[in-house]
């Protein structure tokens, strides 16, 4: 399980949950690209099997970023109890994550990394995890970023006053709250 890197180089690992959802997914896709920073995003598989948002998967994969799984469905914490239904969570995200991509003419690429909805695991999740062969991933830093009326402020200057070097920082690229014609974010 990880939480943090080394911490020997003034590196951090960006991280969002909870996609992909459209204009959020979308926007912070532009926020990243424009700053030339790499990130992780843990998909949510029943999110990705809608299809509405496979050009944001691809772009992902196309930009450098890499891709994880966060469970077939968010609020299904009491799945992470039995190894074998986070197993098949994970198994039905990559499959749809694949899918995804295959709908752009990409193949399927690596989905290495897996972190729990809410971060929750217990020995069961993990040994589900490895049965998947990938890696479980935590955060060290969290902070409240999901909430449509905090403003950047509100988010960057927390992470700022507890960020250390190797930390994964864990945020949120969407709330799949309003229908994506309707989303803010």
């Amino acid at each position: 399980m990880h939480t943090r890197g080394a911490g020997t180089r003034p590196i951090v690992a960006l991280t969002f949950d909870d996609g992909p959802d459209g204009r959020c997914t979308e926007a912070v896709l532009d926020v990243l690209a424009a700053a030339h920073a790499p990130a992780t995003f843990f998909l949510v598989g029943s999110f990705v099997d809608r299809g509405e948002d496979d050009a944001l998967v691809a772009r992902m994969l196309q930009e450098g970023h890499t891709l994880g799984v966060h469970g077939y469905w968010h609020n299904a914490v009491r799945r992470t109890f039995f190894a074998d239904l986070t197993f098949a969570d994970i198994q039905a995200t990559t499959r749809g994550i694949a899918a995804a991509l295959a709908r752009h003419g990409l193949s399927a690429a690596p989905v290495p990394y897996y972190r729990p909805p809410f971060g929750f695991h217990t020995r069961a999740t993990r040994r589900g995890v490895t049965m998947a062969g990938m890696t479980l991933v935590t955060w060290a830093v969290s902070v409240t970023d999901w909430p449509r009326s905090r403003t950047v402020d509100d988010i960057v200057a927390p992470i700022l006053a507890r960020v250390r070097a190797g930390d994964v920082i864990v945020l949120h690229d969407g709330n799949n709250l309003a229908p994506h014609s309707q989303q803010t974010c």
